[in-house]
């Protein structure tokens, strides 16, 4: 067996497969709400989220989110239990072309999430 062979083989079984992030479209949350206070609320809930990307609303009394979450906590987060009524909520299907505010979850933040945060809300 030559070498390629064997580190094109080993480089394939080494590395898991990648997982994509699935999006969902967050809206109608306060409007003081940032995309680091969107992150706190996801992990106290056990939601995996890895980016928070703040979308310009087309209203000022409100604010807006894409979200991305590992697929397995899709279901989770798409739950009608987790927000409050009048939070609009749905998958994202489009692009987020100029994000006002952007967090995205490092190793070096995953002990720090604050678990009393109560979430966002709609005042």
């Amino acid at each position: 067996m030559g070498t390629a062979a064997l580190s094109r083989g080993a480089v394939r079984l080494a590395c898991p497969p990648r997982v994509l992030a699935r999006r969902l479209f967050v809206s109608k949350v306060r409007p003081a709400l940032t995309a680091k206070d969107m992150f706190d609320f996801l992990a106290s809930s056990d939601i995996r989220a890895s980016l928070i990307e703040q979308i310009k609303p087309r209203v000022d009394h409100y604010s807006s989110f894409c979200v991305h979450v590992h697929p397995d906590d899709f279901a989770a987060v798409s739950s009608p239990d987790l927000w409050e009524e009048s939070i609009v909520f749905r998958e994202f299907l489009g692009s987020v072309r100029h994000p006002i505010d952007r967090y995205e979850h490092t190793l070096a933040d995953q002990d720090k999430v604050s678990a009393t945060d109560q979430g966002p809300t709609t005042e």
